[in-house]
């Protein structure tokens, strides 16, 4: 059936712009502009979220990583721009939205340019609040953190292991280190301890030189 929203023909608007949007991510030749999207999210974004789902299939199938960030960013904007009227394609594209999350914190965390990175770890950080209210959350929490953790690990953005250490309080409420920066903690505790111990040996043995002294 024909959606409608005003006198536009939603379907068919959808389906021009989803065409457009293919051609844009897996297409090198491709001559269209970011911006023919993040106008249709910024002036209509009602119509801009029957693409989400699109939108979201075709971050497996981007040319490379510019197309993606660029995908990332419309996602990120169409996040901010959530009303009642969407709420059920909203419900229906949560869970896609953070399978491919979790794809892209686990898989390209390492080698990635850091602009790139960063635009993945702020994807996470827009859409986890809105993924708290869905159905979903419950089944996709482990799996989001633990994708979270392994970025963290890999990542050597600076900015972008920011955005997920605020990530995982988002979702754990909880502050979360590194593993590297874990070892490096206790690695200081146990030297602390041990001079710590040490210099109460030491000051033992002193008081009990001083008392051996006193006594001769």
């Amino acid at each position: 059936s024909s959606l409608e929203y005003g006198s536009v023909d939603v379907n068919r608007v959808c389906a021009a712009y989803t065409r457009s949007l293919e051609k844009f991510m897996t297409k090198k030749s491709s001559k269209l502009h970011p911006v023919l999207f993040t106008d249709l999210v910024d002036r209509h974004s009602p119509i801009a979220w029957h693409l989400a789902e699109s939108a979201v299939g075709f971050l497996a199938r981007a040319v490379n990583h510019y197309r993606k960030s660029q995908c990332i960013l419309m996602l990120i904007q169409l996040l901010s721009k959530k009303t009642a009227e969407v709420a059920a394609i909203i419900e229906h594209v949560c869970p896609l939205m953070l399978d491919a999350l979790i794809e892209l914190l686990e898989t390209e965390s390492k080698d990635a340019k850091a602009k790139y990175v960063r635009d993945i770890a702020r994807f996470g950080l827009k859409l986890v609040p809105v993924a708290k209210v869905q159905s979903c959350w419950e089944r996709k929490r482990d799996d989001v953190a633990k994708a979270v953790r392994s970025f963290l690990e890999l990542s050597r953005s600076v900015e972008a292991k920011r955005t997920c250490r605020q990530l995982m309080i988002e979702i754990t409420g909880e502050k979360v280190l590194e593993a590297s920066k874990q070892a490096k903690r206790s690695k200081k505790r146990a030297l602390e301890n041990g001079e710590a111990e040490a210099a109460a040996v030491t000051s033992q043995s002193k008081r009990k030189k001083s008392r051996k002294n006193q006594q001769q």
